[in-house]
């Protein structure tokens, strides 16, 4: 059954992004080559990262993220936006929320509620994601060591990036190489 959710989300973005209503017999087609693509080993889990980067690329390229609740304030999305900045220009120096929100003039309370409010999750939530995307992203395209990426990525101590990105992930970095690369 999840399976076939991920394949029902992938068709969906497919016909919203190319500006096609799939007819039932066509979506059916899309959801069974999504599902036996699925099967093999591994797939689901690429299918699922996948979708993470297609949603990241379309909220930086949207000038006006588009937000299911109609009635968030401009103040909470204009510091929302301030934050996600702020997070890809200092991500690899700054691992702190504090360290952000002493950039923003705000507490730590005031920007978990922009966060939770916005797109519900906490700041420490999408500073966790972003660092996570990063360190995939370097396993995945690049042939460094771990200990080079966990450099890049500012971490001096690379046994506390390995143990990070595992209880993030559910692998190591190795491994987490070794299967989708």
């Amino acid at each position: 059954m999840q399976i076939k959710s991920y394949c029902l989300v992938a068709c969906l973005i497919i016909s919203s992004v190319t500006g096609v209503l799939a007819q039932s017999s066509t979506t059916t087609q899309y959801i069974e080559r999504y599902k036996t693509i699925a099967m093999e080993e591994g797939w689901t889990e690429i299918i699922k990262v996948n979708l993470e980067i297609f949603f990241i690329e379309l909220l930086r390229q949207s000038s006006h993220p588009k937000n299911t609740t109609s009635n968030i304030n401009s103040y909470a999305q204009e510091r929302l936006e301030e934050f996600l900045e702020l997070l890809e220009t200092y991500i690899f120096t700054h691992k702190q929320v504090s360290q952000y929100t002493e950039m923003m003039n705000l507490s730590s309370y005031q920007l978990n509620e922009i966060t939770k409010s916005t797109i519900g999750k906490t700041a420490s939530a999408l500073l966790t994601e972003r660092i996570i995307l990063e360190a995939k992203r370097y396993l995945l395209a690049t042939p460094n060591q771990v200990k080079d990426i966990a450099d890049l990525l500012g971490y001096e101590d690379v046994s506390y990036f390995i143990r990070f990105f595992k209880k993030q992930t559910g692998h190591t970095p190795e491994l987490f190489r070794q299967y989708f690369a």
